[in-house]
């Protein structure tokens, strides 16, 4: 029986910054894997010391969320039966 896969991405500041959500956008349909939800928001700073806590320890991890930080973010999630 075929599972259904969620798998999540972002695209973030600096590629949003760089006007690439379209282009990643239409590869990842190219691909036959859509976008089935899609967000556009300003990461704030909490979330983000979450979503890295593996990272927090490392010397660069206040310029990782201060860049993350510094601009929007699109996130999206897919959905493939595998």
């Amino acid at each position: 029986m075929a599972n259904l896969e969620r798998t999540f991405f972002a695209i973030k500041q600096d590629g949003v910054q760089r006007r690439l959500v379209d282009e990643i956008i239409s590869a990842s349909c190219r691909r036959g894997v859509p976008p089935l939800a899609m967000k556009f928001f300003l990461a704030s700073e909490e979330p983000l010391k979450q979503r890295y806590t593996d990272l927090k320890g490392r010397p660069f991890f206040p310029g990782l969320t201060k860049s993350v930080n510094s601009g929007p973010v699109v996130a999206m999630e897919h959905h493939s039966w595998r």
